[in-house]
């Protein structure tokens, strides 16, 4: 059975405009494992597609070639949890797409997320009140994870 990756939008950005270039090459190699392999299925929601609303087509045609499309009328009421448990702050719009990419994903029922947002996602705090929060809503725990723990040792560099 192949495993469910939901792309979140810090990834995509890697791609093309990178203030990391460590992480522009972790998701280049990524990328490259996830078109070699058959054992992934990539999903995004259409919060990724509003987020990079903006970015020019070339970036555009990338995610259309990349992913299957996973959305939920779902997601808000799960989002609104989050919010209610103190997860997020929903004013922000950062954050609110931050919940929606976890409430997607936990609709979805896709096993991970992958992000390179350390600072509103991986947390081991954020990440047990998001599970908390599925948990007592009938939904499964989500595993979050980064590009490179993808990666086979060959490809991984040692920088996490």
């Amino acid at each position: 059975m192949k495993k469910k990756l939901y792309i979140e939008t810090s990834v995509w950005n890697q791609l093309y405009r990178s203030n990391r270039p460590d992480w522009h090459e972790i998701t280049k190699k990524f990328m490259g494992v996830m078109q070699r392999t058959d054992g992934y299925e990539l999903y995004i929601s259409n919060y990724v597609f509003i987020e990079l609303e903006e970015c020019y087509d070339e970036k555009k045609k990338v995610l259309l070639q990349w992913i299957q499309m996973e959305d939920s009328i779902e997601c808000e009421a799960l989002m609104e949890k989050y919010f209610e448990a103190g997860i997020l702050e929903p004013t922000k719009a950062n954050r609110y797409y931050d919940a929606a990419h976890v409430a997607a994903c936990s609709v979805g029922g896709i096993e991970y997320l992958v992000t390179f947002n350390f600072r509103h996602l991986v947390k081991v705090q954020k990440i047990d009140a998001f599970n908390g929060v599925n948990l007592l809503h009938g939904y499964g725990s989500l595993n979050f994870a980064t590009p490179e723990m993808f990666l086979p040792e060959e490809e991984y560099n040692g920088s996490l």
